[in-house]
């Protein structure tokens, strides 16, 4: 949890939106940013393992992940 403390806190000091949370495999991941498109996402996440900040990472469309669908737009009604 500790890392996943610091590194949305390394996130959100470069200005970006991000979230930790407990995923049911026992680890906790780190969710950041808002991007129109899967490619936009991808420049990023890449721009960030350059600079170090993390070495790997994977890319959820929101639809496609039901808490950042909570996370994003609320609960469904």
């Amino acid at each position: 949890m500790d890392n996943a403390v610091r590194l949305t806190e390394s996130l959100e000091k470069q200005g970006m939106t991000a979230y930790y949370f407990h995923h049911k495999s026992g680890l906790f991941k780190v969710r950041f940013g808002d991007y129109p498109t899967r490619e936009a996402a991808r420049i990023t996440a890449e721009a960030l393992v350059q600079a170090g900040v993390f070495s790997e990472y994977y890319i959820v469309s929101p639809e496609d992940y039901a808490l950042a669908r909570v996370r994003l737009y609320g609960k469904p009604r």
